[in-house]
């Protein structure tokens, strides 16, 4: 069915592709003069009212002819078929070596025309400085500007200025990082003339699986200022080490106390009844330091360099850096690894790439293995997928996998198949799950006296060069299942007549796409090849999703040839796969509540920014909320003093009078004098202020602090809710339900909590101007 469907997809788009490859004739013809002018005849052509879809075949074939001009590439029928599908708004999938890159101009190009943003965002910095400086010059030559996103150097730092020039270029090759870093700081800026982001339009995802599934779930997220620090990680961390297995319970990615768990904890601190409210702190850090004890793991989730945790992608062995787990757990791992504790900080903003990339009317992706994820790609995204033909047939040998009782005899396995293949001077490359296991294979193939490249994915330009040598006569390169993605392994001249790239994969991967990423390394366009995967019991996969009774096999090292035991392996594999999509389904649910609020704050921050004059009227409705607001909570009379209190608080230093007790006998008497007083304190601080455009700026200032901190705030307590909540989830209790109910809660008293700073701000900040007149605005 899938085939039939994919078949209907590919026969609609070669209706326009059949209309490009009519119009290459006349595109040949014309001089380059006339086909550089064309750019601008088609922005005329649709500010006059034309459709795109009308517009598409000559703009494409116009392109066309372009790349084969300046850079001497002519796309083939199928990579503009794959062109076609991205300007639809599809996952296209093409395999490795069939010229994404070149691809993605296109519609990049099409799209630009418009005069709309129009991004293609890379995994990596390295990709995108790499296609950005090779198509520049010819995006330039065809009248559009083009730019690239992320720094000329490591660690730069671009100001607002710099990345105003870059995101008004009509293409801009950047990264999934740096773009959604962007569109965070930009929405912390106090003045709109700061901002730099175009409104968002149309982005290509380069390596979508990569980015859009298996980063689904990495928050992005700025830090602020550190919470104060918690001096219990220590002693928790050494309570945890005294427990014995009894003592607590693992389920998957979660562990939690048991009953004797829970008594040793009593005693340990001295405490009775832990679950009360009371002690929620060492709940909170008993929990934080169980995770790192038992779920984060050295040298799979992190390492210690320097002194310090560094995390690790578990996909491709990176460190990530300046990253840092949230809510605690950094701190308790440091605990756990005896280093000097770093801040906690507060998240001042944060979206999921999931969420990040919702916020684009028009999403295209491309990829070398879609096919298997299409239904979530459809389910979370609303795309479609589709498979383009590779432009040579696939040549390539897929060799049965063979499976093993344990890594020892797996690792034996592969070492005499990697022999025989290098004696006959055929390019090797080897392609694990860990870098762990690259590091054993590492110290086999040095016992062998076989020189080798081994890549932990530290360095990425060097992880691309390295990756593109691996086609050399009689070259090993061991590598985890992803690094060096988005560059070719070209054969060496002779490398073809000996067979080509020979793929041997170590172990069971999490999922099936990351294992046809790595057979389809070998026998790119058309060339030869082989693959095959060495699979054994005590591969990671086996271990967490199979079933018990396949370890009995352990006991001895040998080959499984059990059709049986091959299904269990599959079947743990799909289990894998299942919880994956499991969970990033999880996020996308438990993110509902903050992708929409984060959209109504960020939405008010703009229309605050655009305000060019604040109304005292409906400044004066907003502090008679306020005061209302308190006079309610005070329906008793409060007194003389708790009133003055309030004043000095909340609406001025130096009122103007004290209220004597019989001119605030009633509720209404109090309100009445609070908002008198108030509306005084306002009128003089716009007094004061002088000028329309100063006091503007005072106001807008002042009102958007308070938006800021109270969302700060949320944003900080919605993250360690979901965590808690997700702690809890193997209760009988609708999580879920619980979670959005109290985050709506929260949502309202942040709303409230916004009103009466954003009046305090203003009512108490301090005015100051310096010499040559400019306003300062100290906040209270």
């Amino acid at each position: 069915m899938n085939k039939i469907k994919n078949a209907w997809k590919i026969r609609k788009l070669k209706q326009d592709l059949e209309k490009i490859n009519q119009l290459a004739e006349k595109m040949s013809s014309l001089a380059d003069e006339e086909l550089q002018a064309e750019t601008e005849s088609f922005r005329r052509r649709l500010a006059d009212g034309i459709s795109e879809s009308e517009l598409l075949p000559e703009a494409y074939a116009a392109m066309r002819e372009a790349m084969k001009r300046r850079i001497g590439i002519y796309l083939y029928d199928v990579q503009i078929l794959g062109a076609l599908a991205l300007y639809e708004g599809m996952i296209a999938e093409m395999k490795t070596g069939e010229g994404k890159t070149f691809t993605a101009v296109l519609p990049l190009y099409m799209n630009a025309l418009t005069g709309r943003s129009t991004i293609l965002m890379t995994t990596n910095e390295y990709l995108a400085r790499r296609d950005g400086t090779m198509l520049g010059p010819l995006y330039e030559w065809m009248g559009l500007s083009c730019t690239i996103g992320v720094p000329d150097r490591p660690g730069k730092r671009m100001k607002s200025r710099e990345k105003k020039r870059i995101y008004a270029a009509d293409i801009v090759y950047t990264t999934n990082g740096t773009l959604g870093f962007d569109y965070l700081l930009e929405n912390l800026l106090s003045s709109r003339e700061d901002r730099y982001l175009r409104p968002f339009d149309f982005v290509i995802v380069d390596e979508a699986d990569a980015v859009l599934l298996d980063a689904a779930q990495t928050p992005l997220v700025i830090s602020g200022m550190p919470k104060v620090q918690s001096n219990l990680y220590d002693s928790v961390d050494f309570f945890v080490t005294t427990l014995k297995d009894e003592d607590y319970q693992i389920k998957e990615k979660d562990v939690w106390l048991t009953d004797s768990g829970i008594k040793k904890a009593e005693k340990f601190f001295e405490i009775r009844d832990l679950y009360s409210g009371r002690y929620y702190e060492f709940v909170r850090h008993i929990m934080l330091a169980l995770r790192a004890h038992h779920i984060f793991r050295k040298d799979r989730h992190y390492v210690v360099e320097d002194e310090e945790i560094k995390l690790l992608d578990i996909n491709t062995g990176r460190i990530l850096d300046k990253t840092k787990m949230q809510a605690g757990q950094h701190q308790a791992i440091e605990a756990k690894e005896h280093v000097k504790h770093t801040n906690v900080h507060r998240a001042m903003a944060s979206i999921t790439y999931q969420d990040f990339f919702r916020l684009f009317p028009r999403v295209a992706g491309m990829t070398g293995t879609a096919l298997v994820n299409e239904a979530e790609f459809l389910e979370i995204y609303g795309m479609e997928t589709v498979g383009i033909p590779t432009n040579r047939p696939v040549i390539r040998i897929d060799e049965k996998t063979r499976y093993f009782t344990t890594l020892e005899a797996e690792l034996y396995g592969v070492m005499e198949y990697l022999l025989d293949i290098h004696r006959t001077g055929r390019p090797v490359l080897v392609v694990t799950e860990t870098i762990a296991v690259t590091e054993i294979i590492s110290e086999l193939l040095l016992e062998a006296e076989i020189p080798h490249n081994v890549l932990n994915a530290h360095h990425v330009a060097k992880e691309a060069l390295m990756i593109a040598e691996a086609g050399r006569v009689g070259a090993v390169t061991v590598a985890t299942s992803v690094a060096g993605r988005g560059t070719d392994i070209k054969l060496e001249d002779g490398a073809a007549s000996l067979g080509g790239l020979a793929v041997i994969g170590v172990g069971r991967m999490p999922n099936r796409s990351l294992e046809e990423q790595a057979r389809g390394r070998a026998g790119r366009q058309g060339d030869p090849g082989s693959s095959i995967f060495f699979v054994s019991l005590e591969d990671k996969v086996v271990q967490e999703h199979g079933r018990e009774k396949l370890q009995r096999y352990t006991l001895e090292d040998r080959e499984l040839f059990s059709r049986r035991i091959r299904r269990e392996i599959a079947r743990a594999q799909r289990i894998s796969a299942e919880k994956e999509r499991g969970a990033r389904r999880s996020t996308m649910e438990y993110g509902e509540s903050m992708r929409r609020q984060r959209e109504l704050v960020y939405q008010t921050r703009r229309q605050i920014q655009e305000i060019d004059a604040f109304s005292v009227q409906e400044l004066m409705k907003i502090e008679q909320e306020v005061i209302r607001e308190y006079v309610d909570a005070h329906r008793e009379k409060a007194g003389r003093q708790k009133l003055r209190r309030y004043v000095l608080d909340q609406i001025s230093y130096h009122p103007v009078r004290f209220p004597d007790e019989r001119d605030v006998d009633t509720p209404e008497q109090v309100e009445r004098y609070l908002r008198e007083t108030a509306y005084v304190q306002l009128m003089e601080k716009l007094r004061q202020l002088g000028t329309e455009k100063m006091q503007t700026e005072y106001l807008r200032n002042m009102i958007l602090k308070a938006v800021d901190e109270a969302w700060i705030e949320e944003v900080d307590y919605m993250q360690q809710l979901k965590n808690t909540m997700e702690s809890r989830q193997y209760t009988q209790r609708n999580m879920l339900y619980e979670y959005h109910l109290e985050v709506s809660r929260s949502y309202d008293y942040m709303r409230r909590r916004v009103k009466q700073q954003m009046m305090r701000n203003i009512l108490l900040g301090e005015i100051r101007f310096d010499k040559e007149g400019n306003l300062e605005m100290i906040m209270p």
